[in-house]
């Protein structure tokens, strides 16, 4: 798996920044640094960056970085499509 970043599409930014402002639980589909399938569930207290690439934190101090998400709530980032 490559770990460089790939920015992710702004409508997609736009939902979790929603969702964090609203507290819904999130249900994530996201992929580990070593490309090993991870799931993780609670609301978004955070998006924010380091260095060049966009994370968020979940309320379980869960951090996921924004191109390893394959779906949250239900609908898939572009690469999975």
């Amino acid at each position: 798996m490559s770990d460089s970043y790939q920015p992710i599409d702004c409508s997609l930014y736009d939902h979790y920044e929603a969702w964090a402002t609203l507290r819904m639980v999130v249900h994530l589909e996201h992929v580990s640094e070593d490309g090993t399938p991870q799931a993780s569930e609670g609301r978004i207290v955070d998006l924010f960056l380091r260095g060049k690439e966009e994370w968020l934190r979940l309320d379980d101090d869960t951090e996921v970085r924004l191109d390893r998400i394959r779906s949250a709530r239900g609908i898939p980032d572009a690469s999975s499509r």
